[in-house]
């Protein structure tokens, strides 16, 4: 059986661990971030580059931002189809 000295000296032991490696994750998830900010800055301008392009190439086409809003009639689209398929309407995504 183990003294109270040796179980202190293993709960200090497990609290240094425990504290190297929060310190460790902590800091992997602050180069990560990082990186996300930088992967984000550099997309940033290339987005817009690309939309610039779509703009001046294909008039006609809306820009990848504006697709977002115009998904409705894809939804709509795409529930129809899915009812020629599968005419189970419990898959058909509700608006």
């Amino acid at each position: 059986m183990s003294t109270v000295a040796e179980l202190r000296q293993q709960l200090e032991t497990l609290k240094k661990r425990n504290g190297d490696e929060i310190a460790q994750a902590t800091k992997e998830v602050e180069r990560l971030q990082k990186e996300l900010e930088d992967i984000a800055a550099i997309t940033e301008p290339i987005e817009k580059e690309i939309n610039e392009l779509q703009r001046q190439c294909m008039p006609g086409r809306r820009n990848r931002n504006d697709s977002k809003s115009s998904n409705s009639g894809a939804s709509i689209l795409s529930n129809v189809m899915l009812g020629l398929v599968d005419p189970n309407d419990g898959k058909c995504k509700k608006r």
